[in-house]
């Protein structure tokens, strides 16, 4: 199987596998054993070296909008043993600038219809539009903004000038950055899953506090109005209860002014049973007094003679008559 090279659309797929030559003006490569050295540079470029399938594959960014894909069956047989491959890349860079860009123009406009014409032969797993889709749909975008597309658009227009500038030129501390980006993302990745479990568990844990708080504070609510409920009628009894102790007050009241009506009665009583016995025992004595004079007074008139003879003629004047009449 042959070599093959192919021109093609600039998409991010370069970094996958194999060979890639990166320059930063329009330029042409071969694929043949000059092809190294065939290519005019202006800056330290990027040469990297890898294997898949035991296939090589070489993409030279020919400008920031074409890349040119060329393929080898395999690397063994891939003529790669030119001093530009073991020089640095600095170094390279000058060599290559100062002596070949002569000889690089011609070539870059005899290979390009080679290169389009190959392109049919060129083989790739994933079809372009379903890598670019997943490409695109993994970026980030904001609605009020621009869409996803236009933020690939333009972060590839913002590397593409930076690169085509010599504002930024990669190097091995960007490969370390990238390494280092890579690595936080995967621990991130490892440590969201327990992260998000152990957040979602303390948050549950205090939501479950948070109700059981809640559900006994309602409890509590509503035996406090169920107990306040029992006590809706207290003001219609406290009505009633205070107009019964008024009543009662009142009843205590007259009671009281009949007690003390009572015991004033029942002494006035007392003081006049007391006066009345007073006269009664000063009549009885007086009686006394007045009978036994009249006694003494007659015992001793019946003492004289003359009272004596008097009261026998008048005794004897009576049985006459009585005799007279026949009473006796």
């Amino acid at each position: 199987m042959g070599h093959g090279c192919h021109g093609r659309q600039y998409d991010k797929s370069f970094q996958t596998d194999a060979i890639f030559f990166q320059a930063l003006s329009l330029s042409y490569v071969t694929v043949d054993h000059e092809m190294l050295e065939s290519v005019p540079m202006r800056s330290p470029q990027i040469f990297q070296l890898s294997r898949k399938q035991n296939k090589a594959v070489v993409r030279f960014h020919l400008s920031p909008s074409h890349v040119l894909t060329c393929t080898q069956p395999t690397l063994t047989t891939w003529p790669c043993t030119s001093r530009l491959c073991k020089l640095p890349l600095s170094m390279a860079s000058r060599i290559a600038f100062g002596s070949l860009r002569a000889a690089a123009r011609p070539r870059a406009l005899a290979a390009l219809p080679r290169a389009l014409s190959a392109r049919s032969m060129a083989t790739n797993p994933p079809p372009p539009s379903e890598r670019a889709s997943e490409i695109i749909e993994k970026l980030p975008s904001s609605p009020s903004l621009v869409t996803k597309t236009g933020t690939a658009l333009l972060g590839v227009g913002a590397a593409a000038a930076a690169i085509s500038q010599e504002l930024y030129v990669v190097n091995e501390e960007s490969i370390i950055l990238i390494a280092s980006i890579i690595v936080f993302t995967y621990i991130g990745k490892v440590m969201r899953e327990p992260y998000v479990q152990w957040a979602e568990g303390h948050v549950q844990r205090i939501k479950k506090i948070l109700n059981d708080a809640r559900a006994e504070h309602t409890g509590a609510v509503k035996e406090r109005i169920e107990s306040v409920g029992q006590m809706k009628d207290v003001v219609s009894i406290t009505e009633a209860l205070f107009a019964l102790s008024k009543e009662t007050a009142k009843l205590e009241s007259e009671t009281f002014v009949q007690q003390q009506k009572v015991t004033v009665a029942s002494e006035v009583k007392a003081v006049l049973d007391s006066w009345v016995r007073y006269e009664q025992s000063l009549k009885e004595a007086q009686q006394a007094d007045l009978t036994k004079s009249v006694i003494d007074k007659v015992l001793f008139s019946l003492q004289d003679e003359k009272t004596q003879k008097d009261i026998l003629s008048s005794a004897v004047a009576e049985v006459e008559q009585l005799v007279k009449s026949k009473a006796i």
